[in-house]
């Protein structure tokens, strides 16, 4: 800011470029310096990233276990969480809300190629929520609701 003023007041012709160049660094150092967790979806896989480093994935087609249950958040909130967990023991949680629509329709995808063998527990109460829940995130419905419990 301060270096906005001093350009803008003393007519420096580069203020113009100088300026919004030096703001943008700034911004993308921070993004570098403070990632964020995202997951993202592709063919028969759901990985969670910090940056650009992989934390925890799955084989969407190989799923074994699916819950969906209310955690606290923070400050009093609680909000639908998503466990999953493939045949070879990997297991990757995260926040239904953090899903994008690419990525939870890609899950579905393996849901649906994963067999009744493999995916013991998708008859249970908790899985067929999560399944419903990530078919309405799929579909682009944002009304994500939870209660504690």
């Amino acid at each position: 800011m301060a270096l906005g003023w001093v350009f803008t007041h003393r007519r420096f012709p580069a203020s113009d470029f100088l300026f919004p160049l030096v703001l943008y660094s700034v911004l993308a150092a921070l993004a570098v310096i403070f990632p964020g967790t995202w997951v993202a979806g592709g063919d028969g896989w759901l990985m969670m990233l910090r940056g650009r480093q992989p934390r925890a994935w799955v084989r969407t087609g190989r799923l074994v276990h699916i819950s969906l249950e209310s955690r606290y958040e923070g400050e009093g909130d609680y909000a639908p969480h998503l466990t999953l967990r493939d045949d070879e023991g990997r297991e990757l949680g995260t926040w239904l809300s953090k899903l994008p629509a690419e990525a939870a329709a890609s899950l579905l995808e393996g849901i649906r190629r994963s067999s009744g063998a493999e995916l013991a527990d998708l008859n249970s109460a908790q899985a067929q929520a999560a399944v419903t829940a990530i078919a309405e995130l799929a579909r682009g419905r944002t009304a994500l609701t939870a209660e504690p419990g």
